[in-house]
């Protein structure tokens, strides 16, 4: 019975931790090379190359159809032995100046017309594309047994498809490690203000691979503590605040009950008032004088 219930005992909290998996270990690549071969699972290894658009709606329509017989040609180059995948990344762009639109006014009758310019012009901005960045890229992969191997022959399907290109007239130039690095990061980092801060000497000086910068920053992750701290401390200030004010509460409900039952001339009230709130509680109140007394 003993050992029946030790098979079915639930995993304690230390085996689901060894479970879990980081950040790092969730990016799908074995290794980044500095001149942009990439190592997937399974032997496979990639190459990416970067290239711009044709403005294919606004050409003839022997350019179209031009147009279209190349790209038909150029996706044709590849077949189920040479995979290929094509990226389209937006981002924003950190330059703000092309959204700001001011026309002065000047002393006529056509500032009402600048004004209604101005307006115009803002809204065709706010619907258009301005501030967005385009980047076009093609990855294709083939299996090899190292990378070795996987290079030159990437290299050949590399220079094939550049030749391609530039049938279509379109540019391109392929991208290496690090960029291929920074594209991912900024992936895995939409929206963030922070750059991508890696250089290929910095492996053996940190002892950190090249999915270690893709992860979270250690910035963020101080930003992140800091954070938490302000947090537990504002809390804590509060609660601090709260007590103090139950103590005033109370101890000026304890004043009242003990000047309330005694006849006190006001010139003395004072006095007893900051006799009891130094801490002279449970002492024995010395009474007032009576003139009487006195005399």
């Amino acid at each position: 019975m003993q050992k029946a219930r030790s098979k079915n005992k639930t995993p304690g909290k230390s085996e689901c931790r060894s479970k879990s998996i980081s950040a790092q270990q969730t990016i799908p690549y074995i290794a980044m090379h500095p001149d942009g071969v990439c190592q997937l699972p399974g032997g496979v290894y990639t190459k990416t190359v970067e290239y711009e658009d044709i403005n294919y709606s606004v050409a003839s329509t022997e350019d179209q159809s031009a147009i279209f017989g190349g790209w038909s040609s150029f996706l044709n180059y590849f077949d189920a032995t040479l995979p290929f995948q094509l990226s389209f990344i937006n981002r924003r762009s950190h330059d703000r100046s092309r959204y700001k639109v001011n026309i002065p006014e000047a002393e006529d009758k056509f500032n009402s017309i600048r004004g209604e310019f101005t307006g115009m012009l803002k809204n065709q901005i706010a619907k258009s594309n301005n501030g967005i960045e385009r980047a076009k890229y093609i990855t294709f992969g083939l299996p090899a047994e190292g990378v070795a191997e996987a290079r030159s022959r990437l290299e050949r399907v590399e220079a094939d498809v550049m030749g391609n290109f530039k049938r279509l007239g379109v540019p391109s130039e392929p991208i290496d490690g690090r960029r291929r690095l920074a594209v991912l990061h900024g992936q895995m980092h939409p929206g963030g203000r922070e750059p991508f801060r890696f250089a290929w000497q910095d492996i053996p000086k940190t002892g950190m691979g090249t999915k270690d910068f893709m992860a979270i920053s250690k910035s963020e992750k101080i930003q992140g503590e800091i954070d938490k701290v302000k947090a537990k401390i504002a809390e804590q200030q509060a609660r601090l605040k709260e007590l103090e004010q139950n103590k005033r509460e109370v101890e000026n409900s304890e004043i009242v009950e003990v000047v309330r039952g005694m006849s006190i001339p006001l010139d003395e009230l004072a006095v007893l008032l900051q006799t009891l709130k130094g801490g002279t509680s449970g002492q024995s109140v010395p009474k007032p004088a009576n003139k009487e007394d006195s005399e």
